[in-house]
């Protein structure tokens, strides 16, 4: 397997993520008028044929936001597919990260409102990681609206995850944590395009 990202920009994306923890803990805690922290405790690249394994079995049920990112340059016109973002949650975090978001009492079943408020977390947390590499790499990326989905992690690999993965062999996953009096922790899982992940690593090597 060809690791395109060497240790080197690893700790680039390290140093990054820093950034994007401290915008996503700003944008949650106005969100919710609650003090919220983040943080990324690792990053770190997955066999996606382990993912199942490292994140608590094919049965485990998890609340996963799934959207694409596309990325344009600023001399250029065009978007091109940068990859898909996976911000997964097992159940009981789903539930326990939607209470206190939505300040209402956990339940067996996510609200449509707690799916709702999930989902704008997903979009803020990635967000946030996004917007800080952009000032690293001098592009545009953009969201596309995302997808909630509340399923056990085994199907959703074999739905979601591995149709969209048949050309890469790892995604890049940033461990998240959420402090709010207690804490929850999340994982957002990076499936590049093997065109923008090329781009990016050339990006990237240009300042690490």
């Amino acid at each position: 397997m060809i690791k395109i990202f060497d240790e080197d920009i690893i700790d680039v994306l390290k140093e990054v993520s820093h950034v994007g923890a401290g915008n996503a803990s700003k944008a949650l805690s106005k969100m919710t008028g609650k003090r919220i922290e983040v943080e990324f405790p690792y990053i770190k690249f997955v066999d996606i044929k382990d993912i199942c394994e490292k994140f608590g079995g094919g049965s485990t049920l998890v609340a996963s936001i799934f959207l694409d990112v596309k990325i344009k340059e600023h001399n250029s016109d065009e978007k091109s597919e940068l990859g898909k973002l996976v911000f997964m949650l097992d159940h009981s975090s789903a539930k326990n990260l939607a209470s206190y978001l939505t300040e209402s009492e956990p339940s067996m079943d996510l609200s449509e409102m707690e799916k709702s408020a999930l989902k704008e977390t997903g979009n803020i947390i990635t967000g946030s990681c996004l917007s800080a590499i952009t000032e690293y790499i001098d592009v545009r990326l953009y969201e596309e609206v995302p997808n909630i989905k509340i399923d056990f992690l085994g199907a959703l690999m074999d739905h979601f995850i591995i149709p969209i993965a048949q050309e890469r062999d790892e995604a890049l996953v940033f461990k998240t944590s959420f402090n709010f009096g207690k804490q929850e922790n999340a994982y957002f899982l990076f499936l590049f395009h093997p065109e923008s992940e090329e781009f990016l690593k050339n990006r990237l090597d240009e300042i690490s």
